[in-house]
This record gives structure tokens, C-alpha cells and sequence, in this order.
């Protein structure tokens, strides 16, 4: 029962707020090969309900630059907690569907995710062509340079702290880093955002399993953090020496 009691008040579990600004959702896979893939990890509690929007449309700084292709939205009715994996499949063709929750799609002129030139959104906002979306995340698989492969200027995001940007022109994109060593959740977001701890494949096709390039389906196993210690933890452990010696002395 000690034993117990000194653990809890030594360690504090990080809190995760609600889904509500950049990098409280960040991309985990990106795949323009085959029927089209991407993953993506909450960083922080989803609220039951949240509709979060998706687009493959550019963004030029103020708005969307054209509407030839797809914007499509993922939501759950069960709430779900910071750490969590969801794939996104059949983006390019064949039923949209997700591994928890359902997404759907709300205009779907053009389907399907570029080889090159491309990028992708996340965000909110009371419906998927808001006025005023908040962005959470992007990936891009040819930077984030101009208004043909897509900007950040005015979304709030930043290359390497919210958003990925790639610049080779990879066709599928995977996370290989860190899921179960940071402290908070927050912590995972410059892991992802640096391209550095992700995996490429430029070839054709989408099932590679060669053991060396990212394969689809993404992996969606659960990120998770170490208990950090708390103050009113380590300073117990400050004292408890000083409690035996005086017991030593006593007896």
C-alpha cells in the first residue's frame, strides 16, 4: 500500500484539453498510391461530436484556391483520448472509410491525393467551407511554397512545428519515430512535424511490405507518455531518507 501511495504522489499524468488549435492534431501517413490513405493522431482529448474537416484544395493565404478537388469530414460519437490513431481510407476511390469514427465526404469534385505538388489541411469549423477554418495540421509532399502546392500563410501553422513539409515529391509518406517515450502529448508535435523521423517511398503501388519503405495500411497503434515526476512527489522522495535515518536512531 506504500508502495502504491509513493507512486501516485511521485508521478503526475500530463492533462490533454479538447481538440481546439494547431497541433492538437497532427498527420502520422500520407499515401497518393493505390485507392489513397491518411492517419493522423490526436494530440489532445476529441470531444464525441467534433467534425473535423479535410482538404486537398490549396490554400493561396485567404481562402481556397479552387474547388476541383475533395473536402471531406471525420467525426466520432464516442469521445476519445489524446494519443489516439485514425486511417483514413479509399480517399482516391471506393467508400471513404475510417478505423474508429466515420468520415465522409462533402464535395468530392476531384478525389484522390497528388503523387507531387500536393497537400493537405486539417481543421475546424461549423461546416467544411467555413469562413474562418482553424487549422490543427498539414502535410505537404512538395512544401509549402507557393499557391499551386499550397501555402500557410494566414492558417497559424508552421513548417516543422505544426506542419510536415516534405519537398521530394514522395508518393507515400510515413511516421517511424517516437510513439511511447515523450512526456507530454504536446511533445510528439516536432517529432512529427520534422521530416527527418518519417520513412519514403517514391515508387508505384501502395502495398510495398519490403520491410524498409512505409507500407499501407498505416499503423495505428496508440501514442503514449511517461509519467513525469510531479513537486509534491519528488520532494517526498527528498524526505524519505531523512525519515529512516531518524527511525534508525529511534529504534
Amino acid at each position: 500500500m506504500k508502495a502504491l501511495i509513493l507512486v501516485s504522489l511521485a508521478t503526475a499524468l500530463p492533462l490533454a484539453a479538447a481538440i481546439t488549435s494547431p497541433g492538437d492534431l497532427m498527420f502520422t501517413g500520407y499515401n497518393a498510391d493505390g485507392t489513397d490513405d491518411l492517419a493522423f493522431v490526436l494530440l489532445a482529448d476529441y470531444d464525441s461530436g467534433t467534425a473535423v474537416h479535410f482538404t486537398d484544395n490549396e490554400w493561396n493565404g485567404s481562402g481556397w484556391t479552387d474547388r476541383n478537388e475533395s473536402f471531406f469530414t471525420w467525426q466520432s460519437d464516442v469521445s476519445l483520448p489524446a494519443g489516439t490513431v485514425i486511417a483514413l481510407s479509399f480517399i482516391g476511390s471506393g467508400t471513404l472509410s475510417a478505423t474508429q469514427g466515420s468520415a465522409v465526404f462533402a464535395e468530392a469534385t476531384g478525389r484522390g491525393l497528388g503523387a507531387s505538388n500536393e497537400s493537405v489541411y486539417a481543421y475546424l469549423g461549423s461546416t467544411y467551407d467555413t469562413a474562418a477554418p482553424v487549422f490543427l495540421a498539414a502535410i505537404a509532399n512538395s512544401g509549402f511554397v507557393s499557391v499551386a502546392t499550397g501555402t500557410l500563410t494566414g492558417t497559424g501553422l508552421a513548417a516543422g512545428t505544426h506542419a510536415t513539409s516534405f519537398t521530394s515529391g514522395a508518393d507515400v509518406l510515413a511516421y517511424a519515430g517516437d510513439r511511447a517515450g515523450q512526456t507530454s502529448f504536446e511533445a510528439y508535435r516536432g517529432l512529427l512535424a520534422d521530416t527527418s523521423t518519417w520513412v519514403t517511398e517514391d515508387g508505384a503501388g501502395d502495398q510495398h511490405n519490403n520491410g524498409i519503405a512505409p507500407d499501407v495500411p498505416f499503423a495505428t497503434d496508440s501514442f503514449g507518455v511517461v509519467p513525469e515526476p510531479s513537486a509534491a512527489g519528488l520532494a517526498l522522495v527528498a524526505v524519505i531518507p531523512v525519515i529512516r535515518r531518524r527511525r534508525s536512531a529511534i529504534l
